[in-house]
């Protein structure tokens, strides 16, 4: 499914963000007579406006409960493309017609209380520079993404006028960030040997590696180089 870092990093980099997150209900556009039946497994989570990437979309797949992101073009199940994301509502092309998802206030809405300092949501295990995570945890992190941005903001690192990485220059090591061994000043190079240099090479490596189930990542830390690695468990 999704791995943790990656969705920390996207998160980051949202800032500053609009958001939507509730519960969704689903909506006809005004040429639909019925929802479609190709969608009426998915659930709208929330919608993010960034200054870094294109507009994204939490939808959740309620026959699993995970919860994935997705930006303007993408497919779902090789049937339903993301058409149009506007706050609170995203609208899919289908060989049938265009279909809609809506949050119920049709705005920007975040829920309160998700994330309480007397209850710990995640589960992470740290095995010296590796961390077993299980999939509620990653789920959780998804639905909580307003909180975490909070604690956390990061950008492009250049060294010699080269991007050669991103940086996170600011962090409150607290909660899942400090557990997930997050640090601030580290300088995160790549993913599974992907090159992370901009904000879209960073969500293009969630898109690719959203399905491993292990993912290690090649950083700089106080100028040595580290490798932590993830494993999603069930």
């Amino acid at each position: 499914m999704r791995r943790l870092y990656i969705i920390l990093l996207v998160i980051a980099l949202s800032l500053p963000v609009s958001i939507s997150m509730s519960e969704a209900t689903q909506e006809r556009s005004s040429d639909t007579l019925r929802p479609s039946a190709s969608m009426s497994h998915l659930k709208l989570k929330g919608t993010l406006f960034t200054r870094s990437l294109k507009p994204l979309v939490v939808l959740e797949d309620t026959r699993n409960g995970r919860a994935t992101m997705y930006e303007i073009g993408d497919t779902i199940e090789g049937v339903l493309k993301i058409a149009y994301i506007t706050r609170g509502e995203v609208t899919f092309a289908s060989s049938d017609g265009e279909y809609k998802l809506s949050l119920p206030t049709g705005g920007v809405w975040q829920p309160q209380g998700l994330q309480s300092e007397d209850e710990k949501w995640y589960r992470i295990k740290k095995e010296g520079n590796t961390f077993l995570v299980d999939e509620s945890t990653v789920k959780g992190a998804i639905q909580r993404t307003a909180d975490i941005m909070r604690n956390i903001k990061i950008s492009p690192y250049l060294k010699d006028g080269k991007k050669i990485g991103i940086m996170v220059t600011k962090l409150t090591e607290i909660g899942i960030l400090k557990e997930a061994g997050v640090k601030e000043g580290d300088i995160v190079k790549s993913i599974n040997g992907l090159n992370l240099n901009s904000p879209h090479q960073i969500f293009t490596a969630y898109k690719k590696l959203r399905n491993q189930k292990e993912i290690e990542v090649d950083i700089i830390r106080k100028d040595k180089p580290i490798i932590l690695t993830y494993r999603i468990q069930q």
